[in-house]
């Protein structure tokens, strides 16, 4: 697997709308929606793979590619794809931006918790029914996208909308439990805002005032709906993004060590190896055995 010293980071695509959001189908000549190589965006996207084989890997878990099968994708996630045979499907994309209007989830889209999970995975699998349903409603959306009109913009959003509350009553069924609760869209914002800005020096007291909530309550409501503290899943994160720049570029241990805030590389070391159980160099090795093992199946 080619790296480099640099992640690449996806800004949204050129599209012939005025707004962020654009539909494509899977396997269209010249798209990148089958791309092998790790990268992570600054958009959401919504993959629906109706047909074709090969893995996709999200954030170092491998998911097999299977028909009738919805996998998202949140800003800063690392993912990549080993494709056996040619995926059909859709793939929807847009800007938080793009549900920006009253009376959506664009108010808080950390109520979908099929997006920045927490505890569940960024998989649906859907029925032969439930299937049809959300096909009817991506065919929808590329229909009205491919037609051009000049009122498109707020047809494509209340179509967007139609498909979201269907597809969270899909994910909420499939996968109970708290973490599919209103109120762990805390969770998920807090875990968005520590991930966004797990490069820079984030402390619980500047996390609450982003959040605009105080301290107490930052700390109880993360408690009574993870089992954590704050402090715990900030430096999950941190170790999360280490395991990806020591997966994905060719950065030292130290350098990595030094884009999150470290200034000692034996304390990242220590860090690292607490979080994960791992030495920083054993992982990227166990890391890229794995992913060579997952880009030689056939």
């Amino acid at each position: 697997m080619k790296t480099s010293r640099v992640l690449p980071i996806h800004g949204f695509p050129e599209t012939e709308t005025p707004a962020p959001f654009a539909i494509v189908a899977l396997g269209e000549p010249g798209s990148k929606t089958q791309d092998d190589l790790p990268h992570r965006h600054e958009f959401y996207a919504i993959q629906y793979v109706t047909g074709g084989k090969g893995q996709h890997v999200i954030d170092f878990s491998p998911y097999a590619l299977s028909s009738d099968t919805l996998y998202f994708i949140s800003p800063g996630q690392v993912h990549f794809g080993r494709f056996t045979q040619p995926l059909q499907g859709f793939v929807l994309v847009f800007m938080e931006e793009f549900l920006l209007y009253p009376g959506s989830f664009s108010e808080n889209i950390y109520e979908l918790s099929f997006f920045h999970t927490v505890g569940e995975k960024p998989v649906l699998h859907l029925n032969p029914q439930d299937a049809a349903r959300i096909r009817s409603y991506m065919s929808a959306i590329e229909e009205e996208y491919q037609a051009g009109a000049p009122d498109r913009i707020p047809v494509l959003r209340a179509h967007l909308y139609i498909l979201m509350v269907n597809i969270q009553r899909l994910y909420s069924a499939q996968y109970p439990g708290q973490n599919s609760a209103k109120g762990a869209s805390f969770v998920r914002k807090f875990k968005h805002l520590v991930s966004t800005h797990c490069t820079q020096q984030m402390t619980l007291e500047t996390c609450a005032a982003a959040l605009n909530v105080s301290m107490g309550h930052l700390s109880n409501t993360i408690k009574a709906l993870t089992g954590q503290s704050p402090g715990q899943i900030i430096r999950r994160e941190i170790a999360l993004e280490a395991k990806r720049l020591l997966a994905h570029t060719d950065l030292t241990a130290a350098e990595v060590g030094y884009r999150l805030n470290f200034e000692d590389p034996s304390y990242f070391g220590r860090f690292f190896k607490k979080a994960t159980g791992l030495s920083p160099t054993a992982f990227r090795e166990q890391i890229r055995s794995k992913y060579r093992n997952i880009l030689s199946t056939e």
